[in-house]
């Protein structure tokens, strides 16, 4: 939960990933968000979100945080070419996953009461694990541009002082 005494101020933020995924940080109506999201360039020159993405709540975006250490693990693994066990994390509706082919997803979920299961929506986002180092290089960058939006986050409060790095916070501290 984002701490009322530490106000996130965000201005628009938008920095390319790889290829056509984006990530994101933004307001729309009253509530901060980020997103990770494909565009594309319309005749004009402009640049336009595509229907395909995830946008993440502040909370949502912490949990996503906390998650990166195990996935992290992951892609060490499938960098050094051993199998990749399946990782299934719930954000709020959005259900992170990684599958045995390593394939990186950000898929939203609604609870479908007649058949008492989770189903997917036609809403989210899937790339190869190998574009998320790129992803979480990037998520470094936005938490360190932002220490409003870093010092809010669970992980960085409840695990060091303001001072201090994590591998969650910070994922470069393997090298």
């Amino acid at each position: 939960r984002v701490d009322e005494e530490c106000p996130i101020l965000l201005s628009d933020y938008l920095e390319k990933i790889v290829g056509d995924i984006y990530l994101t940080l933004g307001e729309f109506c009253g509530e901060n968000y980020v997103s990770i999201r494909r565009y594309f360039t319309d005749r004009a020159g402009d640049l336009r979100p595509k229907k395909e993405g995830a946008a993440l709540t502040l909370e949502q975006f912490a949990i996503f945080v906390d998650s990166m250490y195990e996935i992290e693990s992951r892609y060490w693994a499938f960098e050094e070419g051993l199998s990749v066990s399946p990782f299934v994390q719930y954000v709020g509706p959005w259900k992170l996953s990684i599958d045995i082919f390593g394939n990186f997803s950000i898929w939203k979920h609604y609870y479908n009461q007649t058949k008492n299961q989770l189903e997917p929506l036609n809403k989210g986002i899937s790339f190869p694990l190998s574009y998320y180092r790129m992803l979480a290089r990037e998520i470094y960058h936005l938490l360190e541009r932002y220490p409003t939006l870093k010092h809010a986050l669970p992980c960085y409060k409840s695990t060091h002082s303001p001072i201090e790095s994590c591998e969650i916070c910070n994922p470069f501290d393997r090298y």
